[in-house]
């Protein structure tokens, strides 16, 4: 490929025989434009790069006591490192296990840590554990057999009694060290949700104070199972925890939904901690480690920390451009002041005052920088983003595209598509005719490179492209739809959809208003309808076994799950072309838009309330609520809840 130029001013109009065209031009930033793909990221100079494979920082773990010991574990992407000093050196210790050392382990420490020293690192079912405070460690095997461990926790007391518990596709289990390895079931995953979660109070002594997440319920036991006591969140419960305040029994805390931070006045009995009003969303919490009844939060618009059980919040504003993307949080009170740790775009930051002045926090952590050998990303639909009007009864036939980046001695591949599904290569200043002809139009990157130290980078692009009116006989369309008539009472809503790029269609130029949507269109179009924050493509399967790795609804799973939208089923998979009926559709998109679900009983089916909700706002429902729900109709809740 030539080297790239920067964008010329101009316009190059390009008029087919015969046939009436209109031209427009699309200069908006990469950030509006691209979806960033596999191997792909966009720098904060909005620039597009080949991935950094450097060791990034994935999660943080600080001692119980850490204002006398300052022990901080961090989990890696090329293994753990551990950190005993107020400042920041990390290291790996040469007696550790070689393994140990290049695993991405999380860390653990007991609930009784400061007599006993006792840490767990896990990854998996992989267990190491350590009894005197990290300096020596054995490995132990968790009897898990065929199943995949998401979570391995000590349990209380664990010096005297040996117990470790860790979730499976199939429930939370309890194993005894202190014999041959076996597993005893305590609380078994069903129908009615799986085990995610589990945690005990520091009154904890070998099996009380148990507190489990079970689906859209945290469930506690005293007895270890005999009996639950039981709180319905009717949300996925995106994070739990026991904050340990000093009391028998600590503080239990839950983040669901966009912003519902929630605390236990009783055993189960959760009630909203005040929020401060400008805060929209809520990405998660943690309580300060020595403080009483001090939590942080990361929000849209920043840390809030609070020292009065949320009756109070102080704003902390951090450089950073979006909270959403901060993987990690912790705060600890030392020498009277609250230190939060915090990790961003895979780098450890200290806030040594919370006062929003930090400093990388990184010393010794090997991030020798490297980039991945390709990667591709694509534009969103560059129609859309024109915010132009134009008669349906127009497609895409040409286009031509500018470029401005550096290459690097590397190399970058263009194509474009205006179906979404046919990309042809074109080359750059030079006006491309479609084979393949469509209502959309996007543009598509491959970056390569044969040195792991450096990547091309692409800055900015420009897009000049022209509309042709369609065979006679089309123009009598929905949308553009050729099986969808302008009279169609679904024409609204189907132009809506179509508009704010939450259905496109197929390449055939059809809708299929009465085909049924299934699980993967389901978590796609909710990801667009909402404008959650696309997740790139994730590389691996996000734990469901039934996914294909790098299919085109990955990076919407990735998305839907991260935010709490959908679960998986049971038996680990997510099963993405299986119909979704209508009451499921109505659950994830009510609960998506974070309304107020009326209140039912006890006796009801877990879908009345999202009935309830939409036959008292006058949504579109069905009499069979088995049923699957067709795209048409949708389409129509999307365009119902935009004129709300």
């Amino acid at each position: 490929m030539k080297q790239m130029k920067k964008i010329v001013a101009g316009i190059s109009l390009f008029m087919l025989a015969v046939t009436p065209a209109l031209a427009f031009e699309v200069n908006d930033p990469l950030t509006e434009q691209i979806d960033v793909m596999q191997n792909t990221m966009v720098n904060n100079d909005d620039s597009l790069t080949l991935e950094s494979s450097s060791n990034t920082v994935e999660a943080i773990k600080l001692s119980p006591v850490y204002a006398d010991d300052e022990t901080m574990y961090v989990t890696t992407e090329n293994g753990v490192y551990v950190n005993g000093e107020i400042v920041a050196n990390f290291g790996q210790n040469d007696s550790w296990p070689e393994d140990m050392k290049d695993m991405p382990l999380q860390a653990q420490f007991n609930s009784n840590y400061s007599d006993n020293g006792v840490i767990a690192l896990t990854a998996g079912a992989t267990v190491y554990l350590s009894y005197d405070k990290g300096n020596t460690w054995g490995k132990v095997d968790v009897a898990a057999e065929e199943e995949t461990v998401s979570k391995v926790f000590i349990g209380p007391n664990f010096s005297q009694h040996q117990l470790l518990y860790f979730i499976t596709p199939t429930g939370l289990y309890a194993q005894d060290l202190s014999g041959p390895p076996s597993k005893t079931l305590v609380l078994a995953s069903d129908s009615e949700g799986s085990i995610t979660d589990f945690s005990f109070s520091p009154a904890s002594t070998k099996d009380t104070h148990f507190y489990v997440v079970k689906g859209t319920k945290v469930l506690k036991t005293e007895n270890l199972g005999s009996s639950w006591l039981e709180y319905e969140a009717d949300q996925t419960i995106k994070q739990f925890l026991i904050a340990d305040d000093g009391s028998i029994s600590g503080d239990a805390l839950i983040l669901t939904g966009t912003k519902n931070f929630m605390k236990a006045e009783g055993d189960v009995d959760f009630g909203p901690m005040n929020l401060p009003a400008d805060v929209n969303a809520v990405y998660a919490m943690t309580y300060v480690l020595n403080g009483d009844q001090d939590y942080v939060i990361n929000t849209d618009k920043g840390f809030y920390m609070t020292f009065d059980n949320g009756s109070s919040w102080g704003l902390i504003e951090e450089n950073i451009s979006d909270y959403s993307k901060v993987t990690a949080l912790a705060a600890v009170v030392e020498n009277g002041k609250t230190t939060i740790y915090y990790v961003v775009d895979g780098l450890l930051y200290k806030d040594d005052e919370a006062n929003g002045v930090s400093e990388l926090f990184m010393t010794g952590i090997n991030t020798n920088s490297k980039y991945a050998m390709e990667g591709n990303a694509e534009s969103k639909d560059m129609i859309a983003l024109t915010g132009h009007t134009f008669d349906p009864g127009y497609k895409v036939i040409a286009a031509t595209l500018w470029a401005d980046g550096d290459l690097n001695s590397q190399t970058m591949d263009f194509f474009m598509s205006t179906d979404g599904t046919n990309w042809e290569p074109i080359t750059l200043e030079e006006e491309h005719v479609f084979e393949h002809q469509g209502t959309m139009l996007q543009w598509k990157v491959e970056m390569k490179t044969t040195d792991t130290a450096v990547s091309p980078v692409l800055h900015t692009v420009l897009v000049d492209f022209g509309l042709e009116e369609v065979p006679a006989g089309a123009t009598n369309t929905c949308a553009g739809f050729t099986d969808v008539p302008k009279d169609s009472p679904n024409c609204a809503a189907l132009t809506y959809v179509k508009n704010q790029g939450i259905f496109t269609g197929y390449p055939d130029g059809t809708f299929k208003p009465d085909q049924v949507i299934n699980r993967a269109e389901t978590v796609k179009v909710i990801t667009e309808g909402f404008d959650l924050n696309l997740l790139p493509d994730p590389n691996d399967k996000l734990g469901f076994s039934d996914v294909v790795l790098h299919e085109w609804y990955m990076p919407y799973l990735a998305t839907a799950k991260s935010e709490g939208v959908i679960q998986g089923y049971p038996d680990g998979t997510f099963k993405p072309e299986q119909t979704v009926n209508y009451v499921e559709l109505i659950k994830v998109f009510f609960e998506t838009a974070d309304v107020t679900l009326p209140a039912t009983s006890s006796s009801d089916a877990w879908y009345q309330k999202y009935l309830n909700y939409a036959q008292a706002n006058n949504y579109l429902t069905y009499t069979n609520l088995t049923a699957g729900m067709k795209r048409s109709d949708v389409a129509m809740l999307f365009y119902q809840f935009s004129q709300k």
